[in-house]
């Protein structure tokens, strides 16, 4: 039971900020990109607290996740996202 709550909580967490800026901003294409740049940013801080887990490279490791996610949305983009 607390396994589930926990993974429906952290699928929360990491949604929330994808949604916000379609509540906010009245322009479709400005709230997705807008919601691109902040899921950009939640993945650099993820990666950046992920890399002092393991002890390696903070850096590397956030620009890491941030550039995965950047080819993941040139992928959404190019195919009409």
């Amino acid at each position: 039971m607390y396994g589930g709550l926990a993974i429906l909580w952290l699928m929360v967490l990491a949604t929330v900020p994808a949604i916000l800026p379609f509540l906010f901003i009245t322009d479709r294409f400005v709230a997705a990109r807008f919601s691109n740049g902040l899921v950009l940013l939640s993945l650099f801080v993820v990666g950046f607290s992920y890399a002092r887990v393991i002890n390696t490279n903070r850096w590397v490791m956030g620009w890491s996740a941030v550039v995965f996610g950047l080819a993941m949305v040139v992928i959404v983009v190019l195919l009409g996202g």
